[in-house]
């Protein structure tokens, strides 16, 4: 045990015991080991003990009953409102695609809430390895705890190389503009192009 380096005082009020009444068996580990120590030493190992017992305590799962409900409520009610939500940007706006992609982004996203999940679209083209333009495309991610998951890269033929431009949008479908004049609809839903 690397008990040396530590300087906690013992406290003899906490409870070494777990709330079924038994002493858990790491705590009963520690505190047999300081029987066997130098009275510093040990005075660490029961502090370690205790601050292990009530470690315990603290994860095991509340008691039932209409008292201990409202307390889970009130517990959860407060981590709630102390985690930052994350904040979307619904709409057309600039936007950054992950790096990495062979994809090009004419430098607008559109965010939705598509089924539940959040949708990133970009316009852009398809690039080679060279980073060329090859198709024009645009390119769907789903937000997910982990970060964007990239949903697939959608070519639009008639387009050429030209940048597709996002414009505006309705419901789950996109309106996008090329070079020459040209609109092309994505619809979300179904991952289509239309004209």
């Amino acid at each position: 045990l690397g008990l040396g380096g530590l300087a906690m005082a013992y406290s003899s009020s906490s409870s070494l015991t777990s709330s079924t009444g038994s002493t858990p068996p790491s705590v009963q580990q520690l505190l047999a080991t300081a029987k066997n120590l130098p009275p510093d030493k040990a005075a660490i190992a029961k502090s370690l003990a205790s601050s292990q017992a009530a470690a315990i305590a603290k994860n095991k799962t509340a008691p039932s009953g209409p008292v201990a409900a409202a307390q889970g409520r009130l517990q959860t009610e407060q981590e709630t409102a102390a985690a930052p939500t994350q904040q979307y940007d619904f709409g057309l706006h600039v936007g950054n695609q992950p790096p990495g992609l062979p994809f090009e982004s004419s430098g607008k996203e559109w965010e939705t809430r598509f089924q539940g999940a959040v949708y990133q679209v970009f316009g852009g083209v398809t690039t080679n390895s060279a980073g060329n333009p090859v198709e024009a495309a645009v390119l769907v991610e789903r937000d997910t705890t982990a970060g964007p998951v990239v949903v697939g890269t959608y070519s639009y033929a008639p387009a050429g190389t030209h940048h597709l431009v996002a414009t505006s949008y309705s419901g789950t479908v996109l309106t996008l503009g090329y070079a020459n004049g040209g609109v092309a609809q994505f619809n979300l839903a179904n991952d289509t192009f239309t004209q």
